[in-house]
């Protein structure tokens, strides 16, 4: 009998534990690496530029948090936040990709900018052209 009772709390315990790890699990914030930038060489005043910064998520406990971004006249800064939940997940590595479209755009030289946690930026530059239509 009291084999029967210890092995009933250890799994209202056990159990209790489980669903705590799922309803308030720990959560790691950290800068994420981008892996390149997509954009075309040139475009004209008319054109959307559609920028994408590529990414990899090491697993599934990792995902975007979100893109803290400073637009420029002639350019784009951005940093890739990551979150990280510390919990039971799969280890498929993902490769994502975020969009970012500007179409007010001056003629010269357009700068994207990733700014990376270790090592050199990413930058990309983008030669935009008066568009033809204009005066």
């Amino acid at each position: 009998m009291n084999g029967s009772r210890i092995l009933l709390i250890l799994s209202i315990l056990s159990a209790g534990t489980a669903l705590s790890c799922l309803t308030d699990p720990e959560i790691s914030i950290y800068h994420l690496a981008a892996d390149s930038i997509s954009a075309p060489d040139t475009v004209t005043t008319a054109d959307t530029l559609f920028i994408r910064i590529h990414y990899t998520l090491v697993s599934g406990c990792h995902s975007l948090k979100r893109v803290e971004s400073t637009s420029f006249v002639d350019g784009l800064t951005c940093r890739l936040i990551g979150r990280e939940l510390h919990a039971m997940c799969d280890e498929a590595v993902r490769y994502r990709s975020y969009l970012f479209t500007r179409s007010v755009l001056v003629p010269g030289i357009f700068t994207i900018t990733v700014d990376q946690p270790e090592g050199e930026d990413l930058v990309r530059q983008v030669v935009v052209l008066r568009d033809k239509g204009e005066g």
